[in-house]
């Protein structure tokens, strides 16, 4: 049996998932990338976040000089664009990714993640990449040549929207007052904003996180609701923002992101 190398792999990566592998994108060959696959005797396996390309050892002299594979990338997730911290693709504007500017430890963005420095104009993007069916989120080329055998690991990495987390808490004889959020050292971490009327006409104790903060799908860091008079834990793990919960307070710097999350005591 013929021994298999790996040529490359790609994957998207994101910190709304631990900093891991997004789970959720897929990525599509173009047609010519399937061609250029199959002329090469190349194999191409799909997985959870990504894609890896392998070749045959015995094959390994028959590998043109250059290689040029071109994927769309798609998600799964309805959410994906809610908590991720970037404008996608808009008029004559495409997020794509070229791997002769990768980075240190094969990171295809320009800086620590997906930017607006990633950002190309359409004659930038190679012409094939923009005859899709359906629009893709981004778009990447993985240009090999000369030490084929190389197995490089090339990584679109995201970063998760910051946004401003406002929890409401209700329950009977609340008081705002005489609670706080925490953070997990025990600190007040968000400010007490007073009492509002929820749209079902139940009171409410608002707190606001004093910074945005990221959306992640699991945290680190967890708050709770004391009481505070004496530091008494009422809540020990608030709920975390669902990322599809969003909306804009023209009120708050930047783009104002908030997310808000509702506890009923």
């Amino acid at each position: 049996m013929a021994r298999v190398r790996s040529l490359f792999s790609l994957v998207a990566t994101h910190e709304h998932h631990a900093g891991g592998v997004c789970p959720d994108v897929y990525f599509v060959p173009t047609r010519a990338c399937r061609s250029a696959l199959t002329r090469s005797g190349l194999l191409l396996r799909t997985g959870e976040g990504g894609v890896s390309v392998f070749y045959e050892a015995v094959s390994e002299d028959a590998l043109p000089d250059r290689g040029e594979f071109d994927f769309w990338a798609y998600s799964r997730d309805g959410d994906f664009l809610r908590y991720t911290d970037i404008r996608f693709n808009g008029e004559e504007r495409y997020l794509y990714f070229d791997s002769r500017r990768a980075g240190e430890g094969g990171r295809l963005s320009q800086g620590d993640h997906a930017a607006e420095a990633d950002m190309a104009e359409a004659s930038d993007v190679p012409q094939e990449l923009l005859y899709w069916q359906a629009p893709p989120l981004f778009m990447v080329r993985i240009v090999i040549g000369g030490e084929w055998p190389a197995g490089v690991s090339y990584a679109v990495p995201f970063r998760a929207r910051r946004t401003t987390w406002r929890y409401y808490v209700s329950g009977k004889g609340v008081n705002g007052a005489d609670f706080y959020v925490a953070a997990a050292s025990g600190e007040e971490a968000f400010d007490y904003q007073g009492e509002v009327v929820l749209p079902n006409q139940r009171p409410a104790s608002l707190y606001c996180s004093r910074s945005a903060l990221p959306l992640l799908r699991e945290s680190g860091e967890r708050y709770s609701l004391r009481e505070r008079f004496n530091g008494h834990v009422v809540v020990r793990n608030l709920p975390l923002p669902a990322a599809g919960d969003l909306s804009r307070d023209a009120a708050l710097p930047g783009e104002g992101w908030v997310s808000p999350v509702f506890v009923n005591l």
